[in-house]
């Protein structure tokens, strides 16, 4: 079960919702929620208190996506890379199962830029992605793939060690990277795995995603 903390007026009997008060997952708030509660009370003493709201993981997931951007990537190649691990668009094929898409998205990721439907760039080669990223170029390929079928595959490709994972503090999401087998880093797959991501989740809550209600 996924849950955020956020500030409630007991007078007007509802939640705060200015994106300045919001309460975000627990693991980001630490101070912050007591600080903002001590403001407000000090202007308005005894009106707000702390509440914690629960959705199922999946509402969680869902809420989160939502409010971030959400359509396709593609992937644009960068001239003068090594190719030892280069998976490319065509080695791609609607036989793929979806833990060989998703794990050649996440290879690709090391060597390829990611475009948006505007041709913006968001993210350089060589940079870690988060599930987000991974799912928006998965459906560049595959229109009807979930998010929660991409994260229960990412699950399985690091816990097989085909990729290494982490928090980053920076961009606040859990994210991933290529290693070959043979890769001196391989031992520190993953970090992170006792604390909550931006969905409010355990690493553990993304191995069954797909059966949750």
């Amino acid at each position: 079960m996924a849950y955020v903390y956020k500030i409630f007026d007991k007078v007007d009997n509802k939640t705060v919702e200015s994106d300045d008060f919001i309460i975000h997952w627990n693991h980001q708030f630490g101070a912050g929620q007591n600080r903002w509660l001590r403001l407000f009370n000090n202007n308005y003493p005894g009106r707000y208190e702390l509440r914690r709201i629960e959705w199922s993981n999946k509402v969680a997931v869902e809420n989160y996506i939502n409010s971030h951007p959400n359509g396709n990537l593609h992937f644009q190649s960068v001239s003068g890379l090594p190719t030892s691990y280069i998976v490319k668009v065509n080695d791609i094929t609607d036989k793929d199962t979806n833990n060989e898409l998703i794990n050649k998205l996440v290879i690709m990721s090391k060597n390829m830029r990611s475009v948006n439907e505007n041709g913006n760039l968001e993210t350089s080669y060589s940079r870690n992605r988060s599930s987000i990223d991974i799912w928006r170029h998965a459906k560049f390929f595959r229109k009807d793939i979930t998010i929660f079928e991409v994260m229960e595959e990412l699950y399985k490709i690091v816990e097989e060690k085909k990729a290494i994972s982490q928090f980053c503090s920076s961009v606040k999401r859990r994210v991933f990277n290529y290693v070959s087998s043979n890769g001196s880093n391989l031992w520190t797959y993953n970090y992170g795995v006792s604390s909550k991501d931006e969905y409010g989740l355990y690493w553990t809550d993304w191995k069954n995603i797909t059966k949750d209600k």
